[in-house]
């Protein structure tokens, strides 16, 4: 029963990725195949806007336990040089994140070994 809910959301995203991609790409071609550019583009906008929102909620209430001004302190930069170290590539990017969180966490583990 599981593989089967995964099944069918697995070839939802699947196709949705397709439609997103093709919009992307070939608006037009994308409007002769019978996708909305205009749908999947505000889907897209929308679906953004909540997971940057929840990113956001995550940030002041899950690490930090209350807001201060400079909390993203540059992170959305490292994301961009993430994706751009991965070459534009779903793949490569969260290997560049990974390394920019090793990188920070080795850099907090060694200035708490130095001060201790």
């Amino acid at each position: 029963m599981y593989s089967k809910a995964v099944a069918m959301f697995a070839a939802m995203v699947r196709s949705a990725a397709v439609r997103l991609r093709a919009v992307g790409e070939n608006p037009e071609s994308a409007r002769m195949a019978g996708i909305s550019p205009v749908q999947v583009r505000y889907s897209a906008l929308a679906i953004s806007g909540v997971l940057g929102a929840l990113a956001g909620a995550y940030l002041s209430l899950g690490t930090a336990h209350r807001f201060s001004p400079e909390m993203s302190a540059g992170k959305g930069y490292i994301a961009l040089a993430a994706v751009i170290f991965g070459k534009w590539n779903p793949g490569g990017a969260a290997l560049g994140a990974l390394f920019s969180v090793c990188s920070t966490r080795f850099r907090a583990n060694f200035r708490s070994a130095a001060s201790s």
